[in-house]
């Protein structure tokens, strides 16, 4: 097209030389096109680089094919992998993913939310930072159906897939008690995050369900790795530094890691460190992290299939489902040593 306008299914049928009719059977039914005409506007597609319109295939049909999926980090690798899971899912049954990046922010969450409902897509799979826009109480607000990742909701309100993190920080934390530790600071801010909280509440748990004296500290931190640095640049002011430390995410362990090398502080030595969601790169540390495994490729394919299983069927009864975590020790962490 030489003006600057989209081609549009009647461009395509005078190019191929058919009805507008069959332009649509080429689009939406091929197996009922004679080879000779399926032929003819598959090349007079491909000549005017013709791009079906994703809201006349949902007026034709009556349903559309988008998911909306909406992530709290998009910067975060764990993100990435939930991400990932999702997409594998939706791919394979044919659906078109639309993604969003909250960044932590509530405004965004509901910027993102409504723009999802604007496009009229058939489902949205999200991590929220506020979930009171779908939910009433323990009732279902939102007007296509929804799955959460990373979070719970009383009664089921919403079906969501979660990691038992309360387990994951008492898994953590034991690690370290077993090892020797009672000089102990956990890095990170609950504020941010439920699944944070539910780390914290772990460790505690963990120290409480022992017999030992343990100093235990908590040092609030962004959740990523200039906040890792942050937190050891505050520890280091000290006059000790603890014998180990939990972060609440890998990226913060990465910072904190960074800077107590780069001063001399030897790990696992002087200081053990144990990250928390086990991301790519933390086998590949020096030294490697010991750290807690979360699924979150899993989270998202799980978190798929009960999206696409929930508009397949809208009747169906379906129950959140909580994954379980588990810890990858490696070499960045051993029984206490020199604090000098």
């Amino acid at each position: 097209m030489n003006n600057g306008r989209r081609p549009t299914v009647r461009d395509v049928a005078r190019e191929a030389g058919v009805s507008p009719a069959t332009v649509s059977n080429v689009l939406n039914y091929p197996d009922r096109v004679k080879p000779a005409k399926l032929s003819a506007v598959q090349d007079a597609i491909r000549k005017l680089d013709y791009v079906p319109s994703e809201s006349a295939r949902h007026l034709r049909s009556g349903r559309s094919h988008t998911i909306g999926l909406l992530l709290l980090d998009a910067w975060n690798p764990s993100f990435g992998d939930m991400a990932r899971g999702v997409e594998d899912v939706l791919t394979d049954d044919n659906w078109t993913l639309i993604i969003g990046n909250s960044d932590r922010s509530v405004e965004r969450e509901k910027t993102y939310l409504s723009v999802f409902e604007e496009r009229q897509v058939a489902g949205i799979i999200f991590v929220p930072k506020d979930a009171s826009k779908f939910t009433n109480g323990n009732v279902l607000v939102s007007p296509v159906p929804v799955v959460a990742m990373d979070a719970t909701f009383p009664q089921d309100a919403i079906p969501s897939v979660s990691i038992d993190d309360v387990a994951g920080g008492e898994s953590a934390m034991q690690h370290l008690l077993d090892l020797g530790h009672r000089d102990i600071v956990f890095i990170g801010d609950p504020a941010e995050a439920d699944p944070i909280q539910d780390r914290l509440d772990g460790i505690k748990r963990a120290i409480n369900s022992g017999d030992a004296d343990v100093n235990f500290e908590v040092v609030k931190s962004p959740l990523s790795i200039e906040g890792g640095v942050q937190a050891a640049e505050s520890l280091l002011k000290r006059k000790e530094l603890p014998t180990a430390i939990i972060a609440a995410i890998d990226l913060i362990a990465l910072g904190a890691i960074q800077k107590f090398q780069n001063v001399g502080v030897k790990i696992p030595e002087q200081l053990s460190i144990c990250g928390y969601d086990d991301m790519s790169f933390s086998s590949r540390l020096a030294p490697p992290l010991t750290t807690v495994h979360r699924p979150h490729y899993e989270m998202g394919r799980v978190a798929a299939q009960l999206l696409t299983a929930v508009i397949n069927d809208p009747d169906s009864q379906t129950a959140s489902e909580r994954l379980v975590p588990s810890l990858s020790i490696r070499s960045s962490t051993r029984t206490p040593g020199s604090r000098n």
